[in-house]
């Protein structure tokens, strides 16, 4: 049996680890991922993978192409650093955000991939973001005014397009980390309560985690990158954050800053982001 050490690792990592051996479930290039008891999932990769919830970097990440699913593995996490995203100490102000938003929409129009939801950030049209157009517009709308019932059409994004993380499933993702940055926690509470039974059977396991890991406010690091520049002062600074954000997946991360990004313009809209 494999034994892996965890040098750094996010709180659902910590959590889950504490369980015991997990079984390998997925392999890629520079990372595995981990099926532990309590049907826990996590991600366990090298220093390339980034810093998230339920990610894990390790010291033998060169080994980890050895890996093959289904194979037993021992962690020893007792040593790992723990990571959490920073926390924001003020509330956003809604002039601020109009204009960062507004700057975003120009920085994502020049990197932004056309084949995932991310192009909705430069308002760039495309056959796969005219697919999800409906679900997109209907939740869209409920974020404006999240008192009402949660669309049917809405759920519709939990599963929805290609990837080990859906399209539409980070795109969700986004959102819920979003609103728990602005402080809207009443909201993202509403909205993980509209979705948490549909993303058992909607999406798959993996996804599901990361899901779950976002109701609680947390993801990839490189999201929260970009959130500290969205909901920060004026003029934001977009190239590194962006150019990291595309590094970490191809669309991944861009699916989950429109989810964001939605939950911001839809929070200044219809609160002027005071909440």
């Amino acid at each position: 049996m494999k034994t892996l050490t965890v040098v750094e690792a996010g709180r659902g990592t910590h959590e889950a680890l504490s369980r015991g051996r997990g079984t390998v479930c997925a392999v890629f290039r520079r990372s595995v991922y981990l099926h532990l008891p309590g049907d826990r999932h996590v991600c366990l990769g090298d220093g390339t993978v980034g810093r998230g919830p339920i990610n894990g970097i390790v010291a033998e990440g060169a080994e980890l192409h050895a890996l093959r699913q289904g194979d037993r593995v021992r962690v020893n996490s007792r040593d790992a650093m723990h990571w959490l995203p920073r926390v924001r100490s003020a509330a956003p102000v809604a002039g601020a955000l109009r204009g960062n938003l507004r700057s975003l929409r120009n920085a994502a129009a020049l990197g932004v991939p056309r084949d995932g939801l991310g192009s909705r950030l430069a308002g760039a049209a495309s056959p796969f973001l005219q697919q999800a157009d409906a679900a997109l517009d209907a939740f869209d709308a409920w974020l404006r005014s999240p008192v009402r019932a949660f669309p049917d059409a809405a759920v519709g994004l939990l599963g929805w397009g290609p990837g080990l993380t859906p399209s539409g499933d980070d795109y969700l993702a986004g959102a819920l980390v979003a609103l728990r940055a602005m402080g809207c926690d009443a909201t993202a509470e509403r909205l993980w309560d509209a979705l948490r039974d549909a993303a058992a059977t909607r999406t798959h396991a993996i996804s599901r985690a990361h899901l779950v890991a976002a109701a609680g406010g947390e993801a990839h690091e490189t999201l929260h990158d970009c959130l500290e520049q969205l909901l920060g002062g004026d003029e934001p600074r977009w190239d590194e954050p962006l150019a990291r954000l595309s590094r970490a997946g191809h669309c991944s991360g861009w699916d989950a800053l429109a989810g964001a990004a939605a939950a911001v313009r839809a929070m200044v809209a219809s609160k002027g982001a005071t909440r």
